[in-house]
Order: C-alpha cells, then structure tokens, then sequence
C-alpha cells in the first residue's frame, strides 16, 4: 500500500556538536492504495474525495545551540522545506519540534515514524578521549549524542492565551504527556519510531480532547484548519552528561503516514517489515487472568533492526507487562539468527531475576547466550553496547545491529507472569509449550 507522508529526512534533520555542515530535507507525497483522488465521475454526480497529508511544524533551540544552523516553521505538503540543524550542543542546551497533521477532507489511520539513525564519534577531543575509546572520524555509529538527549513527547495544542496564530514552540502547551519512560532518550524515541508509532483520534470537544467514534486521527476541511492535535518534542541536555559528547553528531528522520480508514478496520502499519501475533493462555489455577494479545513488528534499517512487542491487553485494568498487576511478569525472545534450527540467543527483559538479570548493568533488560551447534542455553550477559532496549508503556522495543541479524531470522517468545496469570507464546503452533534451543517452530520474519 503506498501511502500520504510526509518527511523530515534522515540525511538532514542533524543535530551535533562543533562543527557540522547544515543540509535540507525533502518530503515526498503518494496517494493511499485504499483511497485514489485521481478518478472521478463528474456526469453522473460521482467524484472521489481527498485524503491529503498536510504538516505543520514550528522548531526552535536556544540560540547558542544553532550556531550557524536552522530551524523554522513552515507547511509542508510535499516541498523541500523541512530542515533542523544544530550545530553546536552542549549539556544544558534545549529545544522543541512541533508537528500538527492535517489531513483533507477524510480521516485516516495516522502513523509517526522514522527510517533509523545515525550516530556520528566525528573524531575524539582531548578531554573526549579521557571518558570515550570508541573512536572514529566520521565514525559512524560510534557517537553518543542521541543517547544523551532527553526527551519528552506529547500531544499539544496552541496555547489558550495565544493572541493569532502559532509563530514558535512556544506558542503550544501539552495536554497529555505519552508513555515517556524515565530518563527518556532521543535514541529511545527513534529506536520505537521505527516501528511506527499510530497517533491516537482525538478532537476537541468543550475545550476537552475526547476519541473519535472509529479511533482514526480526525479530518480537517482545509490546510489551514487544524482539528486533530499536535505532537510536540521538548529535548535537553543535562548538565551532568560531561565530555563523551564532545564533538559528536546525530542524524535522523521523523515522518507521518496516513491511510484512508473508512472500509479500513485493520490498517497494515506502513513502518513495520514483518509481524506475528498471538494470543495470551490462562493456565488452570493461576488466579489472576487476563486476556489479550501480543503483537511482534519488526522493521529493518540500513543499520538497526528494530523489534516490538506490544502487549495489547483487554480493558479489565489488569496489564500483562504491569508490575503492579504482575512482580515478576517477564518475556523473553528467542532468536534464530542464522536460521540452522538452533537458538542463538535470547532477548530478555524481566525486572525480578535477581539471580541472572537483576545485577547487570543493562538491567531489566539482557541477553542470554545460546550455543550455535545444539541451541543449548548459557549466561545471561549484559546488552553489548551497540544494542539497545527501551520498555515504554505496554511495548517493549529491543534495536540489534542489522550485522547481527541479516534480512530474516526465525523468533518466538514464551512471556509469563511469574505463575500469576496469563502465558503468551508466538511461535508456528503456539501449543504453549515453548521450546527455548530449537527453532523448528519459531516463526519467519524477513526483510522482503
């Protein structure tokens, strides 16, 4: 399915530390395979409608922190218009991004995504050298920058004081912060962005932000009418990050897609590759249950392969990946990286294994070793720091370098709730009965 986005490109959309070349990006604009405006049937009172894409975008920094760089606001609908380039960030710098999507004259299923990034060692300062060994000029991905922005994302709108219309960041307020885990990273954010991230429907009503009766992002009736919210991006720098980030850069893409969603109940998500699913198992005697599914969506950059898994739980207020509901709830990830019908290794996060998981430095997160001959399982070991991992809300995100896993590999999970409540397996069968070191029945998931 092609599909209306609009892009701030990967390429351009820069942030760094001394001295950095600015650049522009472009955006490209398709039409829905679901909805064509290109057909009408003027004779006989028939004419397609529009689903067009429209953003919207403010960007700012304090001003030491352009340097030389660009930010702006303007719409774009498929012009060369969108750039954010920073070239001198230090601990203690600050910014925000504003995106407001318009979609005329339908609603539609609307996505944020980005297609990766890139970390960029530019080299290593003298007082760098004293806390950083990774090296490299350009050295691609080897910076340290995107790991130490913090980020807070959330739905805004413009301000109920503003006096005409938006002119800078400054001119939105939030009303609802998203799943923003603690100490929340650029990094984090463009490793889940990968996989798409859908927007919730919501519209304004009595000065209040309710649903949508199908959940789709709401239509404007114009590119000038803003009926949907926006999703503001505040960053910053803190004080204490010191000189790993001396001279490092990041550069990254933010885009949205939208889809038609009339006659569309189960949009297919345009950011993800590959995806599997399946539904929780409540064992006989555990005496918390709760029903729901576990969805897996993986997405290949040039360099990271991104993988997800939502836990998408009923509405009865008990949540598998909720520690509070479950202590010891955990899922580990089975990976078949070369596809010989043994395991390679595990993903695994668990926040009560205090034997194995509990005193890494990457926990609650890790990986578990596996030998290639017999998939015979080993130590649990900490996440090699080209990986990464982030749990936010009812999702769990893990990024593997794309070296590690090629274009396909088999997978499976054996979630559980520490014998409280519900199992979930994704596998070929999902009999419930894992098999953690052969791989027969893990699932394919591949690039193509």
């Amino acid at each position: 399915m092609s599909d209306e986005r609009f892009e701030l490109s990967r390429r351009n959309a820069l942030i760094g530390l001394g001295t950095v070349g600015a650049a522009s990006a472009g955006a490209g604009l398709g039409t829905s395979a679901y909805f064509s405006d290109e057909e009408s049937f003027e004779d006989n009172t028939l004419e397609a409608g529009e689903l067009d894409l429209f953003v919207d975008y403010w960007t700012s920094a304090n001003t030491e922190a352009i340097d030389g760089g660009t930010t702006g606001s303007a719409q774009n609908d498929g012009g060369v218009s969108a750039q954010y380039v920073l070239n001198d960030v230090k601990p203690g710098d600050s910014g925000k991004l504003v995106f407001c999507p318009k979609i005329v004259d339908n609603p539609a299923w609307l996505w944020a995504g980005s297609t990766g990034f890139t970390q960029y060692e530019n080299g290593l300062t003298e007082p760098e050298e004293d806390v950083d060994d990774t090296g490299g000029d350009p050295g691609a991905g080897n910076g340290e920058l995107a790991d130490n922005i913090q980020v807070t994302v959330a739905y805004c709108e413009p301000s109920d004081d503003l006096d005409g219309e938006p002119e800078d960041p400054g001119d939105f307020e939030s009303f609802r912060e998203l799943n923003n885990p603690e100490d929340y990273t650029l990094a984090d954010l463009l490793l889940e962005l990968q996989t798409g991230y859908l927007l919730d429907g919501l519209v304004e009503d009595d000065d209040e932000w309710v649903p949508t009766d199908d959940g789709a992002y709401p239509a404007s009736p114009d590119s000038e009418t803003q009926t949907g919210p926006c999703l503001c991006i505040d960053w910053n720098v803190p004080t204490a990050v010191g000189n790993v980030i001396q001279s490092d850069s990041v550069e990254f893409d933010i885009g949205f897609t939208a889809q038609q969603s009339r006659h569309n109940d189960d949009p297919d998500n345009p950011y993800v590759d590959a995806t599997a699913a399946a539904d929780y198992h409540n064992p006989s005697g555990h005496g918390n249950p709760t029903d729901g599914t576990l969805v897996a969506n993986v997405s290949w950059s040039d360099d990271l392969v991104a993988l997800r898994f939502e836990f998408q739980d009923d509405d009865d207020g008990v949540d598998f990946a909720d520690t509070s509901d479950y202590p010891s709830t955990n899922l580990p990830v089975m990976i078949d990286a070369d596809e010989n019908g043994y395991t390679d290794f595990q993903l695994v996060w668990n926040t009560n294994s205090p034997n194995n998981v509990d005193p890494l430095a990457s926990a609650p997160f890790a990986k578990r070793e596996h030998d290639n001959n017999d998939g015979s399982p080993g130590a649990f070991v900490e996440l090699p720091a080209d990986w990464s991992a982030v749990k936010s809300g009812d999702s769990i995100t893990w990024g593997i370098p794309r070296s590690e896993l090629g274009g396909s590999f088999k997978l499976s999970t054996w979630g559980s709730t520490g014998g409280e409540g519900p199992v979930v397996e994704i596998s070929t069968d999902s009999d419930n009965t894992p098999n953690f070191t052969e791989s027969t029945e893990y699932v394919d998931v591949s690039e193509s």
